[in-house]
């Protein structure tokens, strides 16, 4: 596998993701305080170095966002803005592909706070990969 050719790795960290909270939710005493290991998990790739790890954490905030606690919500939100606005174009582009499937998660009273800014910055991106989605 090649560095350009990423959607086999966000394939696999999307699923393996999905794995985690599923097995998490399967446990009776599930509480916010496990989400916050599970979400550490999601930070670390968020903010790597590697832009390929940022790619692939780009598709897993909408499955982690209905599962988490209220209390949380907020930092994923933030989370993801900045992934939005990520210096590596393949970041941004990875971003506002999953935009949507984020979105569809959240009340409209977010997704017109903090979400429409984000698709309107990315809607004016001036690099053309990022425009293309």
């Amino acid at each position: 596998m090649t560095i350009e050719d990423l959607r086999p790795c966000c394939k696999c960290i999307t699923q393996w993701y999905i794995l985690l909270l599923s097995k998490l939710a399967r446990y009776q005493h599930y509480n916010a305080k496990a989400f916050t290991v599970w979400m550490g998990v999601l930070q670390r790739l968020a903010t790597t170095d590697w832009f390929t790890s940022r790619v692939s954490a780009c598709g897993v905030f909408a499955t982690a966002y209905p599962r988490a606690p209220q209390h949380l919500r907020a930092d994923l939100r933030q989370l993801y803005s900045k992934l939005c606005r990520d210096d590596t174009p393949m970041v941004r582009r990875a971003a506002a592909f999953r935009l949507g499937k984020f979105a569809e998660t959240m009340d409209p009273d977010t997704i017109s706070k903090d979400i429409i800014p984000l698709f309107q910055d990315l809607t004016q991106d001036g690099n053309t990969p990022v425009n293309l989605v």
